[in-house]
Order: structure tokens, then sequence, then C-alpha cells
């Protein structure tokens, strides 16, 4: 097995020789293999070893039972052992997913490590196995499968992180273990169905072994093929994501749709996983179903639509324009009786002052054709069957958004300027009565001052 993983980790360009790894060792099986592998070839392989060990809490004696396990093994082979309790049964009186947080503690705590002692590099016991596990649960789950599986090394923190081991079988690191009388700590949880990973392991992948010995292969090679094919296709993702992607404020990303929509949809895919990785770094993974969903919402140009991500994230198509940003709490447009000779605040960016004073102000001017009896003019939000008389003909409020396409989500707060009797003035900074002018007609001017063209 050792001159397997040799040459495995070889042909990967993952050997590092003369650098310091830092290797990952619960007690199980698998990560003492890690250990006793790398101890056996350091010499000549230049390798300065380190063992890091995460204690959960979460198993009581058994818990540290491992911690000391592990450190004994250290102290047997002469390699440091960095073992820390973690905090996770505080965290977890708190709420959230037990394995999230354990993974999250975990990382953390190696990291620390890494850079405390100076690591270049953390080595996982994974193996074959875990690979088969992780491709078969990802697909019965609906998860993106552009690059399927754990990746064999990647960067991580300013480190690399490797893992040898996904050459080789449970079964091969057992028989391993057992050639070098090498004893190791079994999870009794790992003969538990309660969890899905151990149900695919117990039930399932027996019946793809009966139908094919060498399954462990195929799938490596299946994970290695598309893993390469990915990196090709990523990277002029990333070539697009740069040309049309914006910035538009903090925590919210905005594409143009047209060029976004010309792209092979292979492309498409992979600028969503980028947008939403870009957003939200450690979030979640989007499922294919829900990348499929956005892929065919960004297919349309006309009017709008919305899909819902994890997070309370909201991807909302307006026309041409795709946006994705946080899920924000409508709040309906107050109605506000609108003084005299004083400058409001009708809309984030607008204000509107009412005058019979011909002195100039600032922004735009429409004189207003009404009469005292208007008084006082109001803003709202629109209400169902608001209609504007333009002069030539009445127009719905909501065929005016629609032809001048604003946003969804921007057309609930939207202001519209009313009169006493509740007629239509107009909708500020879009469309207006043929009761305003740009002619003096009327005594009564409105000015209207916009930091922007949309409300």
């Amino acid at each position: 097995m050792e001159q397997d993983v040799l040459a495995f980790m070889k042909q990967q360009k993952m050997t590092h020789e003369g650098k310091r790894l830092l290797l990952a060792c619960s007690g199980g099986a698998d990560s003492v293999a890690l250990v006793r592998f790398f101890h056996n070839h350091a010499s000549h392989m230049n390798w300065t070893l380190g063992i890091v060990h995460a204690d959960h809490q979460l198993r009581g004696t058994a818990s540290t039972e491992d911690r000391l396990f592990v450190e004994a093994l250290g102290k047997e082979l002469d390699i440091p052992v960095y073992s820390h309790q973690l905090p996770v049964p505080e965290r977890l009186k708190k709420g959230g997913n037990t394995q999230q947080v354990c993974r999250e503690e975990r990382y953390t705590y190696f990291a620390s490590v890494l850079h405390t002692y100076a690591y270049d590099v953390l080595a996982f016991g994974h193996h074959a196995d875990d690979q088969i596990e992780t491709v078969l649960m990802g697909l019965a789950k609906g998860l993106d499968l552009s690059s399927p599986g754990i990746p064999l090394t990647r960067e991580w923190q300013g480190k690399i992180l490797i893992r040898p081991f996904l050459g080789v079988t449970r079964k091969t690191i057992e028989q391993y273990l057992h050639t070098v009388h090498q004893s190791y700590r079994e999870d009794a949880s790992n003969a538990s169905d309660t969890y899905t990973r151990n149900r695919f392991r117990h039930h399932i992948i027996p019946l793809f072994y009966q139908e094919s010995p060498a399954f462990d292969h195929h799938i490596q090679r299946f994970v290695e093929a598309r893993q390469q094919d990915e990196e090709v296709l990523m990277a002029l993702a990333t070539e697009k994501f740069e040309q049309f992607v914006t910035d538009s404020s903090s925590g919210s990303v905005t594409l143009d749709n047209t060029t976004f929509s010309e792209m092979a949809i292979a492309l498409q895919r992979r600028v969503i996983l980028l947008l939403w990785k870009y957003l939200q770094p450690e979030g979640p993974p989007l499922s294919s179903s829900l990348v499929s969903a956005i892929v065919s919402v960004c297919q349309n140009t006309e009017g709008s639509q919305k899909v819902s991500l994890p997070r309370d994230f909201q991807l909302i198509r307006a026309y041409q324009t795709v946006r994705v940003a946080r899920q924000q709490v409508d709040v309906a447009l107050t109605e506000e009786v609108l003084p005299l000779d004083r400058w409001v605040q009708v809309a984030p960016g607008v204000q509107l002052l009412i005058t019979n004073n011909e002195l100039a102000r600032e922004g735009e001017r429409w004189y207003a054709n009404i009469d005292e009896s208007d008084l006082p003019l109001r803003v709202r939000a629109r209400q169902p069957g608001d209609l504007v008389d333009l002069g030539t003909h009445h127009k719905k409020v909501a065929r005016l958004f629609i032809d001048n396409k604003v946003p969804v989500e921007k057309r609930e707060g939207w202001p519209l300027l009313v009169t006493q009797k509740n007629g239509i003035l107009g909708l500020i900074g879009l469309r207006y009565s043929k009761q305003l002018t740009k002619s003096k007609k009327t005594p009564w001017v409105i000015w209207i001052k916009q930091e922007d063209s949309t409300c």
C-alpha cells in the first residue's frame, strides 16, 4: 500500500518533499494509517511531521480516550502532537447543525496550528470509499456536481491541503494496519444508520461493488476527469464573471443579463456558482436544481422574476438586469401630507417642495394645474385600480411600471403624488399626469430633487 500511495502522490504532484506536514489524526483507521505512512517515509522524503487532533467532546470518555491514544501514538513515533478540546457542546446549546459546528471548530483549530507552528501542508486520511460516498450522496441530494467528490489537493488559508489516500480503499488501509501490527480507535457511531453517510456505506455501496469489484477505480477516474474538465471551464467562467458582473453595493452583485444569457449554458452554470461563492465564501452549496432554475429565469428578458436562495438571499431578474442580494422586508410607503414651502423627503434620495413662490429652487420644476380644494397634496403608495390621466388617455399605474421596466421590488414603495381628492398627479421621478406641465399656467410650483433617476 505504501508504494501505491507514494506512486499516487508523485503522479498527482503532491509529495511536497522537504516541507513541514501536519497530519490530521482522529485515532481512526484511516488517519492512524496516514501517520504511520508519513512516519515511515519522512526520512528519505525530508518531511518534518506534526500531528493535530481535535476533541469535539461529544462522546464522553470515548472522546478523551481517542485523544490519549493519538498523543501516545505521537510519543511512540517521536512526532509532536497538538491536541485541543473544542467548545462544540457550548455552541450546540445555542442551536445549530452538529456536523457543521464540528467542522467549523475543527478547521478553525487546524488553521491555528498550521500558522502558529509554521506548517506548510495539512494532510487528511480520506480514502477511496469516502470519495464514493461523497459522489453518490451528492447525486442523491441533487447537489451541483460540476466538480464532484473530494478534491485531492487545494489551497486553504494560505496553506495546502492534500488527501494522499484517495486512491486506496478502507479495506486496503485496514489490511495495512494489520500487517504493521498497528491498533486504532473505532468510533461506535460508525455502526449506526442514523447518519446518511453510514446508510450509504452499509447498504448502498456494497451493491455497486457486487456489480463491479473495481468500482472505486471507476469513481476515482470519473472524479479526476470531471475535475480536470472543471478547471478549464471555471477558468473561462472566471473571465466572463469579471467582464460583466459588478459589485453594486455591499453584500450584493449585479450582472448584465443580456450578455449572460448569450453564453453557453455550461458557462452560465459556473458563473452562477462563482457569483454565489463571491457572496457567501463559506455558505452552503447551491443544488443543481436551484442552479438550473436560475439559468431558466435568466433565459427570459421580459418582466421580472425572483428565485429564493439559501441564507435569505434572493436573485431578482428585472428585464435585462440580474441582482443577487439579501432579501429585504418590504416596507409599505407611509402616506404623508405635504406642507407648503418646505422640502420633504418622499423616498430615498428624492425630495419634493410645493410652493406658490416663484423664487428659483434646486431640482426639476413642474407647474401644477390645481386649486385650493386640491390641497394639501399627499404622497402614498399605489392602490388597486389607480389611473393616471395622461391627456390623450388614462393609463393604469401598474401598466406604467411595466412599460418603464421598473423592478417589481421597487413598485410597492414608489411614491405617488396625489391631491386631496385622490387624483394622481404623477409617479414621482417616472411619469406625470396632464395636470403637471413645464410651462407656466398656474401659480403652484412643484420642485423635485433627485440623487439619481429612479426611486
